[in-house]
């Protein structure tokens, strides 16, 4: 996480928004890790994060279904 850049592209509020406009058809977002200020923005267009420990893509999506997905803060960024 130490590599994460502050300004233009990634980690700035116009790369959110970009992202975020590209993901506007999804209902959630799953990732193993994501910045503070992403989760929160990211909310703003009406898409649930969620940081979790699985690796594995398909399985995330398999456990999102079943209902066994949760957020795991730990893998949050501050």
């Amino acid at each position: 996480h130490s590599q994460h850049q502050h300004g233009s592209g990634h980690g700035s509020n116009d790369g959110h928004k970009r992202l975020a406009e590209g993901l506007k058809d999804c209902k959630y977002l799953i990732s193993h890790g994501m910045g503070r200020r992403l989760v929160e923005e990211i909310k703003i267009f009406g898409i649930t994060p969620l940081v979790t420990s699985e690796m594995n893509a398909e399985l995330a999506a398999v456990k999102l279904e079943q209902g066994d997905l949760k957020m795991e803060e730990k893998f949050i960024c501050r």
